[in-house]
């Protein structure tokens, strides 16, 4: 051990004294911190830059950075994004272009509880760029009625690809474990016979049920959209999982991509 105390303290003087730090170069510059050499002084073969990777958000959020980590830099596997924290919210840098983009938001998960006001739904967005939700609304057709009983407009809030925002009914009695989830509570008040939109800018873009139609399709149930379905002008059940109405683990996350 004593013989590696003298090389011990000449590496931290060494560090010390200077500024600069190469990889692959004895001679980094001086303007940087840090030089990364795709080859080694110069010669031999080239090497890229490998980022750290996380298997899905799930564990790129299990990061959780704070303010103090701007800059912090991960690659998604299940996405295949470059992602950069900016403080307050991932944001993709890049994205492989073999992924197939959903043409615009959709309504990933819809939640219609047993009881009390266990309403809530789910948005996603795997357009490949971040979105804006002020210019969305979530628009309902109650009770078989052709004209629109009420409409929500979302905040303005940027939703980055890959990510979703959860809307939770602001009425009570309402289950803690749902409230935790939530991103903006409003007034939406289904029952599982009422047609829920997602629309933009006045054009509808996403459906679940039918507008003028009171039959019952999703009451105390938790509906799942299946991966790689985006949005619909036209509720299709066959691209909808059924839960368990008091199963919110998923709810807040959503794979899109197989």
């Amino acid at each position: 051990m004593k013989k590696l105390c003298p090389l011990f303290f000449f590496f931290i003087m060494s560090t010390s004294l200077s500024a600069q730090v190469g990889i692959g170069t004895d001679t980094p510059s001086e303007k940087a911190m840090l030089e990364i050499s795709s080859q080694t002084n110069g010669s031999g073969p080239y090497r890229g830059f490998l980022p750290p990777r996380v298997a899905s958000n799930t564990e790129r959020d299990a990061i959780n950075p704070g303010a103090e980590d701007k800059g912090l830099m991960v690659y998604v596997n299940h996405t295949k994004c470059i992602e950069l924290w900016n403080g307050t919210a991932w944001v993709s840098v890049k994205c492989g272009e073999d992924l197939p983009y959903a043409s615009d938001l959709f309504i990933s998960e819809y939640v219609e509880g047993i009881s009390g006001q266990n309403k809530a739904l789910e948005i996603s967005n795997f357009t490949g760029s971040t979105v804006n939700l002020k210019d969305y609304s979530i628009d309902g057709y109650n009770n078989g009625s052709t004209t629109r009983t009420y409409t929500r407009t979302l905040q303005d809030y940027l939703l980055p690809h890959g990510q979703v925002y959860v809307v939770v009914h602001n009425g009570t009695p309402i289950d803690e474990a749902l409230l935790t989830r939530n991103n903006e509570r409003l007034n939406i008040n289904f029952n599982g016979d009422d047609a829920v939109l997602l629309v933009k800018s006045g054009v509808t873009i996403d459906i679940l049920g039918e507008i003028g139609n009171d039959k019952t399709y999703a009451a105390d149930i938790i509906l799942r959209r299946k991966r790689s379905y985006g949005p619909s002008t036209t509720y299709i059940p066959a691209q909808f999982e059924l839960i368990d109405p008091s199963d919110y683990s998923d709810l807040g996350r959503h794979d899109y991509y197989e």
